[in-house]
């Protein structure tokens, strides 16, 4: 199966995938491919890895029991409102609950946010946007259902997290480091010629875009999911591994660049700020996150001589970014060790991984991966690899290869590694 072909470029079968952008998420034919071929009904999938919860909710819609683990905060909601059901009626009320509230609120009575949370989000939004997101926050929070509080909160996230930056003033949140739009214009006072994509930014309505996205969600949800299959989401990193050993029929995971190619939580913080998460607290808390760059405090592993000879060639450039490569790689090997640990003897291990370039020079990440998982035991099937599909990657770069873009270079294909364990 790792040597068909894997570029998958037909739509998704559901697009509830879609309720939410996340970055670099794979395409929904990967896990599918996967599941469909290795599995059967009734057997139990694993995304340590969990980001957008592809692979959790590709296993449901075939019948597969999942679990998924993440740190972050964005990405365990998405999972949690993708992995359950939900009465339209009921949503359809506490909508109209929302708005109706929304529409009768003249503004914030009082703020829970720091004096850096407020910059923040001063510098990002309009003031009136802001207070309009406040506002709207404020009454999604006092849904006393966890479940439809949860939902509404995904919504709401939605509107500002977008690859076209959303109600905020970002241009971009695909980026690594969003762009602030340079000229602001209200939706009707900008003539079409004179509008450049790269620097002006129209605003959008709040409640209008909220309602846009409710409705167009609320199409797309599953209205019932047997208890027997409903995916588990769980708040840990893949590097420890609360599942018993032997356990797990196949894995499907797709880990992040190294050396923090793509920043997470620099897009995921417009929103998660305005759900009661201090701007300090956020940035501080992606230094947990494997491909962090930091590198204080760090347990360094052995690795492999391949992997080794990446690392001594990147220290000859740039020590630093070689040690953020050497905790990458480290982390990598243990979360792989917890992989082979709760696998079943003789199921199988799906890693989806992009190469990078760092200060110059190409890593062969998936190449070094598949070093290190032979090293600590795991049989190596197969290396196979696929074009990504830039119109489905919510990627930090344009569809049109650039050779002088040092990112670009690096995301255009990524690598299918597939182990089993013997």
């Amino acid at each position: 199966m790792i040597h068909d072909d894997l570029d998958f470029i037909e739509e998704e079968r559901n697009s509830f995938h879609n309720i939410h952008s996340f970055p670099a998420k794979f395409p929904p034919s990967i896990p599918r491919h996967f599941i469909e071929g290795l599995t059967k009904p009734g057997d139990i999938i694993l995304d340590p890895m969990m980001g957008s919860g592809t692979t959790l909710f590709e296993a449901l819609l075939l019948g597969r029991k999942s679990v998924g683990f993440d740190i972050d905060p964005l990405a365990q909601l998405i999972c949690y409102v993708k992995s359950n059901s939900y009465d339209k009626d009921y949503l359809e009320s506490t909508y109209q609950k929302i708005i109706k509230r929304f529409e009768q609120t003249d503004g914030v009575t009082s703020s829970n946010y720091d004096e850096k949370t407020e910059d923040f989000l001063n510098y990002w939004f309009t003031r009136k946007t802001k207070e309009d997101l406040k506002i709207l926050i404020s009454i999604i929070n006092e849904i006393e259902d966890n479940k439809y509080r949860k939902f509404f909160q995904l919504i709401f996230s939605s509107i500002i997290i977008t690859k076209s930056g959303g109600v905020s003033l970002a241009l971009d949140l695909g980026h690594t480091r969003p762009h602030k739009a340079k000229r602001i214009f209200k939706q009707d006072e900008v003539d079409i010629n004179d509008f450049n994509y790269h620097r002006d930014k129209r605003i959008k309505d709040v409640k209008i875009e909220f309602s846009k996205k409710y409705k167009k969600s609320v199409n797309e949800l599953i209205i019932s999911i047997p208890k027997s299959i409903k995916p588990i989401v769980i708040n840990s990193n893949a590097k420890y591994l609360p599942i018993k050993s032997n356990s797990i029929d196949l894995i499907v995971t797709s880990p992040p660049y190294a050396n923090n190619a793509i920043d997470y939580m620099r897009a995921h913080k417009f929103s998660l700020v305005f759900m009661g998460n201090k701007i300090n607290d956020l940035s501080s808390k992606k230094s947990e996150y494997i491909g962090n760059t930091s590198v204080t405090d760090q347990d360094f592993l052995t690795l492999p001589d391949f992997t080794n000879f990446q690392i001594k060639s990147l220290n000859d450039r740039n020590n630093r970014k070689a040690l953020s490569l050497l905790r990458y790689f480290s982390e990598m090997k243990i979360a792989l060790s917890e992989m082979k640990r709760v696998l079943k003897v003789n199921q199988s291990c799906v890693i989806v991984i992009g190469d990078s370039t760092i200060n110059g020079l190409r890593i062969p990440t998936s190449e070094c991966v598949a070093e290190i998982g032979v090293d600590i035991g795991l049989n190596l099937v197969g290396l196979g690899e696929r074009n990504i599909d830039r119109n489905k990657r919510m990627l930090p770069t344009s569809i049109k290869k650039n050779s002088e873009s040092i990112i670009q270079q690096r995301m255009h294909t990524e690598s299918i590694i597939a182990f089993t364990k013997t």
